[in-house]
């Protein structure tokens, strides 16, 4: 066998090793691929009702349990809601249907979000540079109706993360607990 017909093959191994290398090193820009974060705490009612009312300039304000709000990529709120078998349903379609939602014009936005929990503060860097879809999900102690959309986001939590989808959980404790 001659030199130019043993070049070939070399050839070819060596431009497969370096297509692999460069669609690795795509990916890697995005970092689409990896997992998303997950940042739960607990706080008392009385400092999210404080936390909350600090943000509103409604001071009669409702609150409703569980909440459910999801960010897209550009921290713009496009999905909120305390109906908790809507919201278990939208965590078990999660990404999917999401390019149906826009973003909700004068609501809150992610960055907004994380400077008022003081535990997620110290990841703002982290959350907001990622360009993920983050999801929000705001439980209350002892809240029945909470345990539909809690069941369905342990349900859901690693196949969310491993998408690179974001989860911010707030457990509120009562008063006394």
């Amino acid at each position: 066998m001659g030199a130019s017909a043993q070049r070939t093959p070399r050839r070819i191994v060596l431009a497969a090793a370096l297509l692999l290398i460069l669609s690795g090193c795509a990916s890697k820009p995005g970092q689409r691929n990896a997992k998303g974060s997950l940042i739960s705490v607990t706080i008392p009612l009385s400092s999210y009702v404080k936390m909350a009312l600090n943000r509103s300039t409604d001071k009669d304000a409702e609150f409703f349990f569980p909440q459910l709000e999801i960010y897209d990529e550009s921290g713009d709120l496009i999905y909120s809601s305390h109906e908790s078998i809507e919201n278990a349903r939208i965590l078990q379609e999660l990404p999917g249907g999401l390019q149906r939602l826009h973003p909700k014009q004068g609501a809150p936005v992610l960055e907004a979000i994380i400077a008022a929990v003081p535990a997620f503060q110290g990841r703002k860097a982290e959350l907001l540079g990622q360009h993920r879809i983050s999801v929000l999900s705001i439980f209350l102690q002892d809240c029945e109706a909470c345990t539909v959309q809690e069941d369905a986001l342990t349900t859901d939590e690693d196949r969310l993360r491993d998408r690179g989808i974001n989860l911010l959980v707030v457990h509120l404790s009562r008063p006394g607990t």
